[in-house]
């Protein structure tokens, strides 16, 4: 594993991520859960560093909005 998918194993997932790896799950079938998280770590590691970190920070955004809105 990788910094990437540690970080994602702790925190909520960012809407925009989770579309990403979506999207590249849609259509081809998996023989078993292991062969679906291969394809998921596969695309977190593809993405670029400055990806992530855009990604992050729009997670962090949404979760300030939530807390001053109480939500």
């Amino acid at each position: 594993m990788n910094i990437r998918t540690d970080i994602l194993n702790n925190i909520d997932i960012d809407p925009g991520l989770l579309d990403t790896v979506k999207s590249a799950l849609k259509g081809p079938r998996f023989e078993s859960v292991e062969a679906v998280k291969a394809k998921t770590t596969e695309v977190l590691n593809q993405l670029t560093e400055a990806d992530f970190q855009h990604r992050i920070q729009q997670w962090k955004s949404h979760m300030e909005r939530c807390r001053d809105r109480q939500g």
